[in-house]
């Protein structure tokens, strides 16, 4: 219980937004790179033989998705905006309705990677609602 000379603090919209920004530019840079640097061939690629695409798709389409992971982060890094922020959550509910309609058993993983897109859109959600806040005080 908080006496009444002690002080309270908050965060500010500003220490929210960075924190969100920061956040979800690790977090995209690394959903693209970590793959690409620490998984091989074989594994990267597991996950999209139950997609309907042609297994010569599959490599270009891989490749693809980190591309689009790494720019994502490097945006919201760099120029952090609503544009970016509507993207974000826009690509993560794609990628989440996409994996459970052609790899439901991903969210059998003992970690619940797939349940954490909750707070990836939650994230980018204060961003989308912040900016112009922030960006323009």
């Amino acid at each position: 219980m908080k006496s009444a000379n002690s002080k309270q603090e908050g965060y500010s919209s500003s220490q929210i937004y960075e924190l969100c920004r920061y956040t979800l530019a690790i977090i995209f840079m690394g959903s693209g790179l970590i793959p690409l640097l620490l998984s091989d061939s074989v594994q990267r690629l597991a996950l999209l033989h139950n997609f309907p695409f042609p297994e010569s798709w599959h490599q270009p389409l891989f490749y693809s998705l980190v591309l689009l992971d790494v720019c994502c982060g490097i945006w919201v890094l760099l120029k952090p905006s609503r544009v970016i922020a509507g993207i974000l959550i826009f690509v993560v509910i794609g990628y989440t309705l996409t994996m459970t309609l052609f790899t439901p058993e991903i969210w059998q993983d003992p970690f619940s990677g797939m349940l954490k897109n909750i707070a990836i859109i939650a994230m980018s959600w204060i961003i989308l609602k912040l900016d112009c806040e922030v960006r323009h005080v």
